[in-house]
């Protein structure tokens, strides 16, 4: 009875054979649904001709994409390989904000202060510390992150086969 039970077992099973060692699961990134924005879920079942499949773990949504992991590696470098064609697709938008108020208020502050007479140096100092730190935080980042990106891609070669340390560097950035 016990060695039918497990023979039992042994038949459902159908994460039998996964090799967690393989490629997909050193990807490290989420897999997002195209229809709502929800996180994907991997499953494997052996017992289906495509044994990947996608689950989407949105309330309500439930679409389900069958897709083998080697073709999904081989799209990702297709794509890899679009970006390494013409780095210049990247684009990532600079941040058009406002002033913030605070920082206006500081430099008319420091503008008064040094245009009177007497002033005290040590609020003058602090104030323009407090600006330089207002000013330094509110530097956008991103059109350098872009410019790091494309170098990146145009010192790559195209690519024949999955690159996972180009992957991670281009989801990083």
């Amino acid at each position: 009875m016990y060695e039918a039970s497990i023979g039992i077992k042994k038949d459902r099973n159908t994460q039998g054979g996964t090799d967690r060692k393989k490629e997909i699961y050193k990807l490290g990134v989420n897999v997002y649904c195209a229809s709502c924005g929800s996180e994907m879920k991997r499953q494997t079942d052996t017992r289906q001709r495509i044994e990947q499949c996608w689950i989407c773990s949105g309330e309500g949504c439930g679409i389900r994409v069958r897709k083998a992991d080697s073709s999904l590696l081989a799209d990702i470098t297709t794509l890899m390989n679009a970006l390494i064609a013409e780095p210049s697709r990247v684009q990532i938008e600079a941040n058009q904000s406002e002033t913030p108020i605070k920082l206006r208020r500081l430099e008319n502050e420091i503008g008064r202060m040094l245009d009177a007479a007497d002033f005290d140096r040590k609020v003058l100092v602090q104030n323009m510390l407090e600006r330089a730190s207002l000013k330094y935080a509110s530097i956008d980042s991103k059109p350098y992150i872009a410019k790091r990106l494309r170098a990146d891609l145009e010192r790559s070669g195209l690519l024949s086969d999955f690159s996972k340390e180009l992957f991670d560097r281009t989801v990083k950035s």
